[in-house]
């Protein structure tokens, strides 16, 4: 609609990436040789005053009194802010940063601080916060991961068919997940808190976890309107566990799922769906 509105004279794409991503490195080089101006603008990490900052304002202290925190938190992170906020959460959690009752000031051992290892990746310092949650709570994160970056509501209760939403709170206040406003759908915090969440899950373990939760969505669909409603979620989840699923007259079932996914791809032009859908229809059949 944008390029064929003639009223449409300019268009300003805002986006985001990693350096290591270097297929969008490719892309931005390709949309250079057109003759589009494109400008990149490269977001560091906080500096040790930020930290401080951070740290002062949630301690209710001075920042003269928590340097010594902050440069720790600062030193062992990098100063990567979602490093930073959630290993400074996790020495709470577990009881080195405690607010005393009697004194009413939050307390702490800098040289306890000081002596904890902490995983040079991020990814692996959440899966191991999360980790140290409750089962329920973990089994939650875990069936979330599977079922994309963004999903409804509906769908995960769906997904872990028992009545656990209530423990999504926790997840939101924890800063794991986030409610989109008036639109019953939840979103990871960051991708790599997402990616974090699935690496709870052993990896010989994933193809079974999805095929558990596909099979639980596409059992709790009371119709084929239903059914049209969650099919990206089945046949996302399904596909992945394909060399689980041995009966033919199964696959033949995924087959036609996924011919169906293909049809409502095709009719949304959806992002959603999985473009490998017609040639695994024909290798199931």
């Amino acid at each position: 609609m944008i390029v064929m509105d003639p009223d449409i004279r300019y268009c300003l794409f805002l986006g985001t990436y990693r350096p290591v991503q270097s297929g969008v490195t490719k892309m931005l080089d390709s949309i250079k040789s057109h003759g589009v101006r494109v400008v990149s603008l490269k977001v560091s990490c906080i500096e040790k005053e930020v930290v401080n900052s951070l740290i002062s304002e949630n301690l209710c202290i001075p920042p003269s009194l928590c340097q010594s925190l902050s440069t720790t938190v600062h030193s062992k992170t990098g100063g990567f802010i979602l490093f930073a906020a959630n290993f400074f959460q996790s020495l709470h959690e577990e009881g080195m940063i405690m607010f005393n009752l009697n004194t009413r000031n939050w307390e702490y051992n800098i040289n306890d601080i000081k002596q904890r290892k902490l995983p040079s990746d991020v990814v692996q310092h959440l899966s191991e916060r999360m980790a140290r949650l409750p089962k329920n709570i973990q089994s939650l994160l875990k069936t979330a991961a599977c079922l994309g970056f963004e999903f409804d509501a509906n769908l995960l209760q769906m997904a872990i068919n028992v009545p656990m939403l209530k423990l999504v709170p926790y997840a939101i206040e924890s800063g794991f997940l986030q409610e989109i406003q008036a639109s019953n759908k939840f979103v990871w915090a960051h991708d790599q808190i997402h990616l974090a969440a699935y690496e709870l899950i052993p990896l010989k373990k994933r193809p079974s976890s999805h095929l558990l939760i596909a099979t639980r969505i596409y059992m709790d669909t009371s119709s084929d309107e239903t059914l049209f409603k969650v099919i990206f979620a089945v046949v996302n989840n399904m596909n992945v566990a394909l060399h689980l699923i041995t009966s033919q007259s199964q696959r033949n079932d995924v087959a036609r799922l996924n011919r169906v996914a293909g049809r409502k791809a095709a009719a949304s032009v959806s992002a959603e769906a999985c473009p490998a859908s017609h040639s695994i229809n024909m290798n199931n059949i």
